[in-house]
């Protein structure tokens, strides 16, 4: 099997505009893999965003606490513009749930981030447990 065949794929924000406002994320539930890739775009910063970093919980939905290391400079006003922020996790020393905490100033601040699962314990087979609408293999 080809290695990105074997990826779960996660929308933690589907791309948005989070004005003044803190996006609702999708919390990711990591059990069965031991790797993640969290991929953050940024499109239109239009004021200084305030917080863009990573949690952790045991709970699902509960006792979510920032993950030392995990939280980006955030983005500013134009400078912050298109940009892309990647973090590479080992999950073997994290809690079982993923989140993200992306906050915006007052201003269209358009973004969205992505979940990369690899290194499974049983590889993905089709689009339900890789995550995706439709996949095409060519």
């Amino acid at each position: 099997m080809i290695h990105d065949q074997n990826m779960k794929f996660h929308t933690f924000i589907a791309p948005l505009d989070i004005n003044g406002t803190t996006a609702t994320d999708a919390e990711l539930d990591t059990a069965g893999y031991h790797y993640l890739t969290v991929w953050i775009q940024t499109g239109n910063v239009a004021a200084n965003m305030t917080a863009l970093k990573i949690q952790d919980s045991d709970a699902s939905a509960s006792g979510e606490a920032d993950i030392t290391g995990l939280a980006f400079t955030s983005p500013t006003a134009a400078a912050g513009d298109n940009n892309e922020y990647v973090a590479f996790i080992d999950l073997r020393s994290r809690k079982r749930y993923i989140s993200i905490v992306a906050t915006a100033g007052a201003g269209a601040t358009l973004i969205s981030a992505t979940g990369l699962l690899s290194n499974a314990e049983v590889s993905p087979i089709d689009i339900t447990t890789r995550g995706v609408t439709q996949q095409l293999i060519v």
